[in-house]
């Protein structure tokens, strides 16, 4: 049996650990990301621990740049995806609306809608 691949953004917490952990017990191989590096560095000893063949790209999911640095990474050891889950996505609760600051908000778009483009 082949040994399938995926690939999650947006790890750090929540949806996204549920997601690479559900993938591992189904016997993928993961691999996911996040902007963050603390959080994963100890997830990815956690799966590795639990048996999982995991694996972990740092990349903001906002930038071309970024993107195309993971796929590099991704295509130089020869690595094809056989699953893409794009999750990343942020919140901002506390985000005054009222605010003629529309920094927070652009973040906010550009990570939930313009990160899966």
């Amino acid at each position: 049996m082949v040994k399938k691949t995926a690939f999650v953004t947006g790890d750090a917490e929540g949806v996204g650990v549920a997601l690479s952990r559900s993938l591992s017990d189904e016997g993928y191989t993961v691999h996911f990301c996040d902007v963050t590096l603390e959080k994963e560095r100890q997830r990815l000893d956690i799966l590795r621990n639990e048996g999982a063949e995991a694996h972990f790209h740092r990349l903001d999911a906002r930038d071309h740049e970024w993107w195309k640095k993971v796929a590099a990474e991704l295509h130089s050891d020869e690595i094809f995806l056989d699953l893409l889950v794009n999750n990343a996505g942020i919140a901002d609760p506390f985000m005054e609306f009222t605010s003629e600051n529309t920094g927070n908000w652009s973040k906010v778009l550009e990570t939930n809608l313009m990160a899966i483009y």
